[in-house]
């Protein structure tokens, strides 16, 4: 409010500040926090995770949604975004295991739960890993996992395109904010 805020308005005004970044389970409470007090005027919305709960990670669309809805109803109210910022599988990737069912049961979910977080109002993604080797890494925390592109062969100038993708090709068409159908015409 006082400090980074005022002065990233002022040299980097392009630059999108989202608050909160972590787990769906609190984000309500932290959003209604930050959006109701003097900060408001420097956020430019809220960022979520596809996960809900420290150690939850059943992803099936519906977990986490009464916290996305009552974020919509939180960051609409101020004109704010919700933006999904990090989702993961681990261990390893299915290319590494050569599991093409593992590979395509991750699709399915992460296109579900990105599907869902849309429904219930998210402006849009951020692909946390969108490309790393074929054993699912680098990354910041050295645990191996899936990502949408794969560096094959291993950390390969190259990349393959894993399930994830083809998901997203899924979603696109026609998809534009505030364009919803009716539940009968999905």
């Amino acid at each position: 409010e006082y400090h980074l805020g005022p002065v990233l308005r002022r040299d980097h005004p392009q630059i999108k500040i989202l608050i909160y970044d972590h787990n769906k389970d609190d984000a309500p409470l932290w959003a209604s926090t930050i959006l109701n007090s003097n900060a408001s005027q420097f956020v430019d919305g809220t960022a979520v995770h596809w996960y809900s709960g420290s150690g939850d990670r059943h992803l099936d669309g519906q977990v986490g949604m009464a916290d996305m809805h009552a974020l919509r109803e939180i960051n609409g109210a101020k004109k704010k975004i919700v933006i999904g910022s990090e989702a993961c599988h681990c261990p390893s990737t299915g290319y590494a295991e050569g599991d093409l069912d593992l590979m395509w049961y991750r699709a399915e979910k992460y296109a579900h739960v990105l599907l869902a977080d849309l429904a219930a109002g998210s402006s849009g993604w951020i692909e946390w890993n969108l490309l790393l080797d074929a054993m699912g890494g680098p990354n910041h925390l050295n645990n191996l996992c899936d990502a949408p592109l794969l560096a094959v062969p291993y950390r390969a100038a190259s990349a393959k395109y894993s399930p994830p993708i083809e998901s997203w090709e899924h979603s696109k068409p026609g998809t534009v904010h505030g364009n919803a159908k009716p539940r009968e015409d999905i």
